[in-house]
């Protein structure tokens, strides 16, 4: 959020600072295209970031594959991913089967 009071306050002294290399006789600035770039942004809000689209477990399961990371891939016989909703918003994390 953007604190009126104390861009008021930057404002009057860019504002001042100018007038004053003006009446020095400074008739133009060199600014770089970056600073210019961001000058056209000042007073608007910032862009939105982009969104990206969140891994879902089908996606998870499937970069999983039969994993082999671990020695418990030794002993096992199948992989034991996980059921319910795909998008429920309490999950709830247990042992592995036999631990």
């Amino acid at each position: 959020m953007i604190d009126r009071r104390n861009l008021s306050r930057v404002i009057a002294e860019v504002s001042l600072s100018l007038q004053r290399m003006a009446e020095s006789g400074v008739r133009g600035l060199d600014c770089s295209e970056k600073s210019l770039n961001a000058l056209k942004t000042w007073g608007r809000p910032p862009p939105r970031p982009a969104v990206v689209p969140a891994e879902t477990l089908k996606d998870i399961r499937a970069n999983l594959g039969e994993c082999v990371r671990c020695g418990l891939s030794e002993s096992r016989t199948r992989i034991v991913f996980g059921q319910g909703h795909p998008n429920a918003r309490l999950m709830f994390v247990g042992e592995g089967p036999g631990q």
